[in-house]
């Protein structure tokens, strides 16, 4: 039984043209029409709830589990979604994470396993492949940012019912992993390299350094009396590369 684990699920408006199935991450959570309905929460005690107002809730949380949420463990499905909000809109970077996209990926490959087609790893598709309830449907919501109140009662308890079943997911998964001590921590150290600030760079020096590469590879292409554009096509590379290698074996 997993303890000490607080589990999110950000609900936020989509729709046909605006999706994550259309856009990265980050052009996403960064769009003008990115709004947020809520925050479902799973407390390590196993209690359920659906908060509205999501930035209270966050509040709430760093106020009882540290201002890092450094007392728990979070866990997410595809958390880089979740994490990337929780850094990007609340500037809250969680000290530990847990996310069961990647430990189906650990366990089952990026694209499911060859051997059952190829499913993809989303949080439905991994409750089916282990048994547990369905996830349910949220085409209902598409193209909504204003919900009524059957589709507040409905939104409550999809993402709820996802928080449940996430929670499980990790349960059942990890305990197939083959050496958590090493997967668990660079799965942790990934997470927060798509939304943290990365390698500091040198911009004014980029087009010189640029300038300098192209020199240098320009003086190799005379040398082999090829051309880069020869180069930089895959046939003609590689009819280029037969030659030499049929002329030096």
């Amino acid at each position: 039984m997993l303890t000490k684990t607080l589990t999110i699920d950000f609900e936020t408006y989509f729709d046909a043209r605006y999706s994550l199935s259309k856009m990265s991450i980050p052009e996403f959570v960064c769009d003008p029409r990115f709004h947020l309905h809520g925050l479902a929460i799973r407390h390590p005690d196993g209690t359920c709830e659906f908060a509205w107002d999501a930035a209270t809730a966050i509040a709430d949380l760093r106020e009882h589990y540290g201002s890092e949420l450094e007392q728990v463990t979070v866990v997410m499905h595809n958390g880089h979604f979740d994490a990337f909000i929780l850094a990007q809109h609340f500037g809250l970077v969680p000290r530990f994470t847990l996310d069961t996209y990647q430990l189906g990926c650990a366990l089952f490959g990026r694209r499911g396993g060859d051997h059952d087609g190829g499913a993809a790893l989303s949080l439905g598709d991994l409750a089916e492949r282990l048994g547990l309830p369905p996830k349910g449907e949220i085409a209902g919501f598409l193209g909504v940012r204003d919900l009524d109140a059957r589709q507040r009662v409905e939104m409550e308890a999809y993402a709820i019912n996802d928080v449940r079943l996430t929670f499980a997911v990790a349960e059942k998964l990890l305990p197939q992993l083959s050496r958590p001590g090493v997967e668990l921590r660079v799965a942790a150290h990934t997470m927060p390299l798509h939304h943290e600030r990365g390698l500091p760079v040198d911009m004014a020096a980029i087009d010189p350094l640029i300038a300098d590469v192209k020199a240098d590879a320009d003086q190799w292409f005379r040398k082999a009396g090829v051309s880069a554009e020869q180069v930089g096509k895959s046939k003609q590379f590689n009819a280029l590369l037969e030659t030499a290698l049929a002329r030096t074996g």
